[in-house]
């Protein structure tokens, strides 16, 4: 009800109470960014041979982004496979003292278990929970600004990776009872059974590099953790290869020598020693053939993704660093939102909160995103202490482009069936609030309430005081309400 005044304007105005829905909106602009930044790197060092990208390029996954010059280990890679060849068609046995190749051969199989055991507890352990149990557990996590990544593989890569490491470890504890033992009686056994042990930590350490390589960071702390969990299993592959190398080459002249004290003799006994001994300077032959094509490989980044490329950091020519960043690119999916929300509405954004959001590109078109994480600490903007909030868009359309500005009203609070009231009919007078209650025409009443909800539209929720039917005063003036009877 309105009445006016002899001037024509109101000056006094009433409300019937009624429930409804009261809503919290919270507004605030924005951008689009992707889910997926990566910034990709070398494996090793080395001189920019090619750069096949530039900053802008749309890319498909599996694309070859940059590659390293190779041409020494192309050669070096020739070489190996001239002797690889070799070793295949003729095995020259050397005259090596038999005493000395059984003494060196002890010595490589001792070092064998020292530096296998060094590597998987020094460098594999450390991305396992309870290594050294029946039941190891490869994954851990890392807690960055409150949240919490977990570096891990995938469920069968998992599962090969648990059961490799139960087994080098009971395969681990047995070598070290023969080393640390008696003195080693069936050299042969004992040299084929370290073998095994080293072959089977080369699986587990390979197991474990394919799933770090698999895995990229959206933390920039988190990244330089994980290149320091992948440079320390790169060392320990190589330190375990090495020791292979070291402990073939004893058993090469162990049974060089074996044989060449059975050389008159042309009995099965020497025929045996001479098989083995060709198959392990094949064998051997074989890894360095390998070692080198996989150098050769780690010289060359390939995109993971499909996506944009944002940042090309390398140019023909120049010195690559190893693990330095050299091409970055952003996925061209899971497009998100970021805005940072001032911390007098913070508390109202929850997890699960749906937006509604508007591009000035796109004139009277709503998209509809969801809040998918508030974060824990504020950052100052402009000296402004203020929440970064991130949404994601609950349906992908090919309008929505990284970069773009948008304004989102996120529905922060809604109540269905309660009381509101306009702000402005809600006194407040020595910490106390009330509303003004008519009673008949031309009295009222002070009728102290409890406020709840603040929300859009200049009302708010009023939690007790009120009913449905009350007749209250939503604005008097001075003049207007001295006519007026107050009923106590």
């Amino acid at each position: 009800m309105l009445v006016f005044g002899g001037n024509g304007n109101a000056n006094f105005e009433t409300q019937i109470v009624e429930s409804g829905v009261i809503t919290n909106i919270v507004s605030e602009t924005g951008v689009v960014k992707s889910g997926d930044d990566i910034s990709l790197s070398f494996a090793r060092s080395g001189r920019v041979s090619s750069v096949f990208a530039k900053k802008g390029d749309v890319i498909n996954k599996g694309k070859i982004l940059a590659v390293l010059d190779s041409s020494s280990l192309n050669a070096n890679l020739r070489q190996a496979q001239a002797a690889l060849e070799l070793e295949k068609a003729s095995i020259e046995k050397t005259g090596i003292e038999f005493e000395n190749s059984q003494s060196s051969l002890i010595n490589a199989i001792t070092d064998a278990y020292i530096k296998t055991d060094d590597a998987v507890q020094a460098k594999a352990d450390q991305l396992f929970e309870d290594p050294e149990s029946a039941n190891p557990s490869f994954g851990i996590s890392i807690t960055k600004s409150n949240t919490v990544f977990l570096i891990s593989a995938s469920a069968e890569q998992k599962n090969k990776i648990d059961s490799l490491r139960s087994q080098v470890e009971k395969e681990l504890n047995d070598l070290e009872k023969i080393v640390f033992g008696n003195p080693i009686g069936d050299m042969e056994g004992v040299a084929r059974t370290t073998e095994k042990t080293l072959q089977n930590v080369q699986k587990l350490l390979s197991l474990i590099a394919t799933a770090l390589n698999e895995y990229v960071a959206s933390d920039t702390n988190v990244q330089t953790i994980y290149e320091g969990f992948k440079t320390d299993i790169s060392s320990a592959r190589t330190n375990v290869n090495t020791t292979l190398t070291n402990l073939r080459t004893a058993m090469q002249s162990y049974y060089t020598a074996q044989a060449s004290i059975e050389t008159f003799q042309q009995d099965s006994s020497f025929i045996s020693q001479t098989i083995k001994l060709k198959k392990i300077r094949i064998e051997d032959a074989q890894a360095r053939v390998d070692g080198i094509r996989a150098q050769i490989n780690d010289g060359y980044i390939i995109s993971p993704i499909n996506g944009l490329v944002t940042d090309v950091l390398v140019s023909e020519g120049e010195i690559a660093s190893i693990a330095l960043p050299a091409v970055s690119i952003i996925s061209d999916s899971n497009l998100e939102i970021s805005v940072n929300i001032a911390e007098n509405d913070i508390a109202f954004v929850d997890i699960g909160d749906i937006a509604h959001v508007t591009f000035d590109a796109y004139d009277d078109v709503v998209f509809s995103a969801e809040v998918v994480f508030v974060s824990p600490r504020a950052i100052l903007v402009d000296g402004v202490p203020v929440f970064e909030v991130v949404l994601e868009f609950k349906e992908k359309d090919t309008r929505i482009k990284t970069g773009l500005s948008v304004d989102v009203d996120i529905t922060a609070e809604e109540k269905v069936g309660v009381i509101s009231v306009p702000s402005r009919a809600v006194i407040e007078k020595d910490s106390v609030r009330f509303v003004r209650v008519m009673v008949g025409d031309d009295s009222y009443r002070k009728q102290p309430v409890t406020l709840g909800l603040r929300g859009d539209g200049g009302v708010v929720e009023v939690e007790s005081g009120l009913e449905t039917g009350d007749n209250i005063i939503t604005f008097v003036n001075e003049n207007t309400l001295n006519l007026l009877k107050e009923i106590e």
